[in-house]
């Protein structure tokens, strides 16, 4: 959203057609809907689409990217500014994670798999293909492209990290969490975070990252205090929580406290700086979607529609989530 514009993307024609469309904030009227380009619809799982990344927006250009790794910019007025087709993806699960812009750069994750004969390459097995990939938003041009090492597929967007005068780039793949130079693109650590397939993007505050990875059993929320440098594994792990991790939906840290919404409907509220479980609540329904705050309120939307709202002054005190649902009208 950029004042009373609101901007989506879309896949048609089984997922061949690549859209980009923008609303009016206070009608829902359709201001433009601009087909960008054709794509070869690949494999994805069934709970993603071939449209599924985030677009994002600067207040002059809407950035744009779709299943196949294709970036694409606009004008406010639906001109496709600059198109990139140079970083084709392919993965188990299809593309999952959103472009952030920061000051200059246009970021984004590149964790997939490898398309060849081992489709587990990447995947279920570490390999050392993954990266993030910045471009300039006005040319649409390479600016670098930080490489992870070894690590697995993953669909969390990026986070940026300032501190002393300095920006990093915070970014979270299977078996790994990665902060790289925000000038350069070096990369200057690595955590370990057991885990592929991790679709939450990592959090960040007050100088520690919050991630959540882990399946068969291994599920786990960790904290690391930012700061580092080199492969540190845990050394530098503050708090490990084994209860309510989200699969899917990102963590929402709100000082000082740290909200997950599990994907099968059971709120998690944690102190953020030790981890310490405050409450849990069951809400019903399932979600994908991360949840949000904004004048006060926490607000959460399920894959079956229901919209739910919690107060924050009841996470200050530590109290049970109450809820109050409505049905969305769309």
């Amino acid at each position: 959203m950029w004042g009373d514009r609101v901007f989506i993307t879309t896949a048609t024609d089984s997922g061949a057609t690549c859209r980009v469309l923008s609303f009016d904030r206070k009608s829902g009227r359709v201001v433009w809907n601009r087909e960008v380009f054709q794509q070869v619809p690949r494999h994805k799982q069934g709970r993603n689409t071939y449209a599924t990344p985030t677009p994002a927006t600067d207040g002059e250009r809407v950035y744009a990217c779709f299943g196949d790794g294709s970036f694409v910019a606009l004008s406010f007025g639906g001109d496709v500014d600059w198109t990139n087709r140079d970083y084709t993806f392919y993965g188990e699960h299809g593309l999952g994670t959103s472009p952030i812009l920061h000051r200059d750069l246009l970021i984004m994750a590149r964790d997939g798999s490898s398309e060849g004969e081992d489709k587990k390459l990447g995947w279920q097995k570490p390999w050392d293909q993954s990266y993030v990939v910045v471009l300039n938003p006005k040319s649409g041009k390479e600016r670098w492209k930080g490489k992870r090492g070894l690590s697995r597929i993953s669909h969390g967007g990026p986070n940026i990290w300032e501190h002393d005068g300095r920006v990093e780039v915070v970014s979270e793949a299977g078996d790994v969490v990665q902060g790289f130079d925000y000038l350069t693109g070096d990369r200057l650590w690595s955590n370990e975070v057991i885990g592929e397939g991790k679709v939450p993007s990592v959090g960040i505050g007050d100088g520690v990252a919050f991630t959540s990875g882990g399946w068969g059993g291994k599920e786990t929320v960790k904290a690391f205090r930012l700061g580092g440098r080199g492969d540190m594994k845990e050394a530098n792990l503050v708090w490990e929580q084994r209860k309510g991790m989200p699969k899917v939906p990102s963590m929402l840290y709100l000082k000082p406290h740290l909200f997950a919404m599990a994907d099968s409907g059971i709120a998690t509220c944690m102190k953020a700086d030790t981890g310490e479980l405050l409450w849990q609540e069951r809400v019903g329904g399932n979600f994908s979607a991360s949840p949000v705050s904004a004048g006060g309120r926490i607000y959460l939307l399920s894959d079956e529609g229901d919209y739910l709202q919690n107060v924050l002054g009841l996470c200050d005190l530590g109290a049970r989530l109450r809820l109050k649902c409505l049905q969305v009208r769309f």
